[in-house]
């Protein structure tokens, strides 16, 4: 089954992330989120599954951090740029 990991904002744009505030700042640099994501990433791995990242996505799209929200959600520009990034993985899986 492949998988797509979405990266959270403050993976992507943590010094822009810790400008909002003391308490989101000591969150990121505690690394948790990254210890979480590299704990998933690690039982997917051994699992065997099919990933796709799109951290470099995310971060070579000039205007990326304007496509979350305040609340850290993707806008549905972010879902073009995702949709970009998967294009070539799943037409590989279709055999396209």
């Amino acid at each position: 089954m492949p998988w797509t990991l979405l990266p959270s904002f403050d993976l992507v744009f943590a010094d822009h992330a810790n400008g909002l505030g003391q308490g989101a700042e000591s969150v990121i640099n505690s690394g948790a989120q990254r210890r979480m994501r590299n704990a998933f990433v690690a039982e997917l791995t051994k699992r065997g599954a099919v990933m796709t990242n799109l951290d470099p996505a995310f971060k070579a799209d000039g205007r990326a951090t304007t496509r979350y929200a305040k609340d850290f959600h993707i806008y549905r520009d972010a879902h073009r740029v995702a949709a970009k990034a998967l294009a070539a993985p799943i037409n590989k899986l279709l055999g396209r």
